[in-house]
């Protein structure tokens, strides 16, 4: 009969205490490979150290357990565990080498001065190259260590994945020589392909607000799926201060020809264009981190990169925990394309200090602020204030007469007043109050990005909440005034809008990061037509209009 921890194992939320520790390595040691599987999963997720446990359970086990519970522990987080850390040490003196192995896994994984040492005295005694060779592997990941280096250079061992373990000691005895990051204030004195990443849906957005800090780039700017293109010369800060862009680069491309794909990113990482961008942007050593476009890990890839880069260019070091770009890389059989981001402090979003649940990423709310425009005598209001991240974009981008935030959670009303006040916005108007309900006169503007799916409670019927909303919006708004919102129901919030007298001048959809909503904008006829924004209007100053009608208007949910 399957006991009550067999039943627990088959629930994936299952986070087990100290205590059920030796049931579990009984699981992985003993159970089928199921069960086993399913054990060593929760033994990860033990937050207390387990070393003094472990020990005992494992006492009574013969050495196929005894390998296939260090292999167990070596799956855990990294974490301080003294304990464990002895008992690897002395398994690396078992008379059976595959415990051995399994050992100098996991003082690999806990890393630190103790486990360095014991690995390097093991590597020290060990008499046939396969052990060398897993025991130098597991020292090159203790921490990079001068004791670990010297051993991996002195190592004669025929082993391919040696290659790596020398990788693996030099990245990380790299590690804390300087900051990770590259200068985006670096002029580029040559024009680049410069691409800003952005959620799906955005793209126009994003180009309105390049044009607007970069008016040189009008007419020189593309789009496709996520992202936004330019020629560029000069310094990507500037660039790196569009508010609906998630980050910037310099992205290359190069015909792949008849090349195995690892060679031909190879290559193009270490071409003289590449190198150069690099080089001004970067001190060496210059560590990257490779990345798919495709969301792939592609681990024997990326090492084979690392690798051949490593062998051409001395000054380049793959290093996925501390790196200064991210270098995405998107291959097909034609051509081969990375786009090059470099890691720097972002200093857009300094106002936001927490978030609750729910609450927008920052470059939607920058996006749902620019599209509602700006009048100085705006009265704006954003009925599920959240976090209060679209207020706090609609502030900075000009003059309003009042802004006005609900929300019937204390929580979030806390958090909104926290970052408007680190924006430094003074005058708003913060309530605890259900939005079908609350008044505010004169109102010219809202913008939100209401809760959605899962994120709101279960009994809530969010389609009608959404309707209800729209309706009662649309009755306080002003002649000439707009709604502009995400909706993750559609087709609910045009209806209650067309039924209220509202034009819907906008409507997009927008990756929201797993699911899609639909930004829409709708508008309130007055005796000389919608408001206006200063975009609209004239303005010198960056405004978005609000009026690109959406291409994706027949294909909503």
């Amino acid at each position: 009969m399957t006991d009550e921890l067999d039943e627990r194992l088959r629930d994936p939320g299952f986070t087990p205490g100290l205590k059920l520790v030796s049931a579990l390595l009984d699981r992985v040691a003993r159970g089928d490979d199921d069960i086993a599987g399913r054990a060593t999963v929760a033994l990860g997720r033990v937050q207390s150290p387990v070393g003094a446990v472990a020990r005992r359970a494992m006492e009574g086990m013969d050495a196929g357990e005894r390998r296939k519970a260090l292999i167990a522990l070596a799956s855990r987080p990294r974490t301080d565990d003294p304990k464990l850390v002895e008992l690897a040490t002395e398994a690396l003196g078992d008379a059976d080498a595959r415990v051995r192995a399994a050992a100098s896994r996991v003082l690999g994984k806990l890393g630190g001065e103790d486990a360095e040492r014991a690995l390097a005295d093991a590597l020290g005694r060990a008499t046939t190259d396969p052990e060398k060779a897993a025991f130098a592997r597991a020292l090159a990941k203790t921490g990079g260590g001068e004791r670990a280096r010297a051993a991996l250079a002195a190592l004669d061992v025929n082993d391919p994945s040696l290659a790596r373990a020398r990788l693996i000691a030099e990245r990380m005895g790299l590690r804390g020589a300087r900051p990770a990051g590259a200068n985006v204030g670096a002029a580029l004195e040559v024009e680049r392909r410069i691409v800003l990443a952005c959620r799906r849906g955005l793209e126009p957005f994003v180009a309105e607000e390049v044009e607007s800090l970069a008016p040189r780039a009008r007419g020189r700017i593309t789009s496709s799926e996520g992202r936004v293109e330019l020629p560029w010369s000069g310094a990507l800060a500037q660039l790196a201060a569009v508010r609906t862009a998630l980050r910037v680069g310099v992205t290359f491309a190069a015909p792949r020809a008849a090349r195995e794909e690892t060679a031909a990113i190879a290559d193009l990482l270490v071409s003289p264009d590449v190198r150069d961008v690099l080089r001004r942007m970067t001190e060496a050593p210059i560590r990257f981190r490779l990345a798919w476009a495709d969301g792939g890990k592609r681990r024997g890839a990326t090492w084979s990169v690392a690798e051949a880069v490593r062998a051409s260019a001395a000054e380049l070091v793959n290093d996925p925990t501390e790196s200064d770009w991210e270098v995405v890389v998107h291959i097909d059989e034609a051509r081969v394309a990375i786009d090059l981001f470099p890691r720097f402090e972002d200093s857009r979003f300094t106002y936001r200090g927490g978030d609750v649940p729910a609450a927008s990423h920052p470059t939607i709310a920058a996006a749902l602020a620019r599209v509602a425009g700006v009048r100085d005598d705006d009265v704006v209001w954003d009925p599920f204030v959240g976090s209060g991240l679209e207020l706090c974009e609609r502030a900075r981008l000009g003059g309003f007469r009042s802004l006005v935030g609900t929300d019937v959670d204390e929580a979030a009303l806390r958090r909104a007043d926290a970052n408007l006040r680190a924006a430094g916005v003074a005058r708003v108007d913060l309530r605890r109050e259900d939005a079908r309900l609350a008044r505010v006169p004169g109102l010219t503007a809202v913008i939100t990005n209401p809760p959605m799916g899962r994120r709101v409670l279960a009994q809530t019927d969010l389609p009608a909440l959404m309707g209800e909303v729209i309706a009662h919006a649309a009755r306080m708004l002003e002649p000439g005034g707009r709604i502009v919102l995400l909706s993750p129901h559609p087709r609910t919030t045009e209806r209650e809008a067309e039924r209220a007298g509202l034009e819907t001048t906008l409507d997009r959809r927008v990756d929201m990061g797993g699911f899609d909503a639909v930004l829409q904008r709708f508008d309130k006829r007055g005796a000389s037509g919608p408001l206006r924004s200063r975009a609209e209007r004239g303005s010198e100053e960056p405004r978005t209009s609000p009026r690109p009608r959406g291409s994706t208007r027949g294909n909503r949910r």
